[in-house]
């Protein structure tokens, strides 16, 4: 059975091996003299040093800055561990990181999507089989595939997030250095209506191409927009998306605010040749009873034949 290394749960953990309360390794107070990383193989021993930037050669050890170098050095992203521990050294203490280097990528597989091709997410990727996986390299540049689907496509990919745990479920490197990413475009959950005191919600929920469950397309969506704005019901229609308890899933709230669209005519007309005195009075309603349909009235009166 392959084994596989969740990358991302290890990389946001602390391990701490200054825990114990006795002997030279947990001397706090004693001089640091030197600091020394072991374990890299690949990443240069210099980038690594250029990360602690907490721990002060000829200073007293401090667990607190050891800690924080600990996670600055996590954070490079190339590590699946940084254990520190300390050593004596020349009458003071020596720092040692030592660093497990995550794998080296051999391929990408790209597994959940249903109308981005697996293809169409590799020119983002700036890593290339050979490299050390860096999950923080990763994950920003899903952020600009995000982005550039978003814009383009009308997509959204969700996000990595969460506990450590569910986001080494969708992103993930095994021994073989075979990267693993689970991605899905995000679902619309429910449709809500806010604002109609007048137009019946089923008026506007027929003119609604996109559905409950469908992917979220952006660009269905503005369409939808358009068609509601063209039954001239509404001065102003509000979209917009909020989040749900359930991971890719976004529930839809539609916010509109009614026009007046009520039009009354009245006019007064007079004809000198048969010396004739006409009323006139129109009323038109483009929303009648709320339900969309249009009505138009119009009716002339004499006055003298009242």
């Amino acid at each position: 059975m392959k084994r596989v290394l969740k990358i991302p749960v290890l990389l946001w953990v602390v391990v701490f091996m200054f825990i114990v309360l006795s002997g030279p390794v947990l001397a706090v107070g004693e001089i640091v003299l030197s600091v020394e990383i072991t374990g890299n193989e690949q990443v240069k021993e210099e980038q690594i040093l250029q990360a602690i930037t907490n721990i002060r050669l000829g200073e007293a050890l401090d667990r607190q800055a050891v800690a924080q170098d600990q996670q600055a050095i996590m954070n490079l992203g190339y590590f699946a561990l940084v254990e520190p521990y300390a050593e004596e050294f020349l009458g003071g203490l020596k720092v040692v990181f030592r660093v497990v280097e995550n794998p080296k990528i051999t391929r990408f597989e790209i597994q959940g999507l249903e109308r981005i091709a697996p293809e169409e997410l590799l020119p983002f990727f700036r890593q290339k089989p050979g490299d050390v996986f860096n999950y923080v390299t990763m994950m920003n540049d899903l952020s600009m595939a995000q982005q550039h689907f978003n814009e383009e496509k009308g997509l959204l990919i969700p996000p990595f997030t969460g506990s450590a745990d569910e986001i080494s479920d969708l992103m993930r490197i095994d021994e073989e250095g075979v990267v693993h990413l689970h991605l899905y475009e995000a679902r619309l959950g429910r449709i809500r209506y806010q604002g109609l005191e007048k137009t019946k919600e089923f008026v506007v929920a027929r003119e609604m191409t996109l559905a409950e469950g469908d992917i979220l397309d952006l660009n269905v969506l503005r369409e939808d927009v358009q068609q509601l704005a063209r039954l001239q019901l509404f001065s102003d229609i509000s979209p917009r998306l909020q989040p749900t308890g359930e991971p890719g899933v976004m529930d839809l709230i539609m916010e509109f605010k009614e026009g007046e669209n009520r039009i009354f005519t009245m006019g007064v007309s007079y004809t000198p040749n048969d010396n004739t005195l006409l009323g006139k009075f129109g009323i038109m309603d483009p929303n009648l009873m709320g339900l969309g349909q249009k009505i138009s009235v119009n009716m002339e009166f004499n006055p003298n034949n009242v």
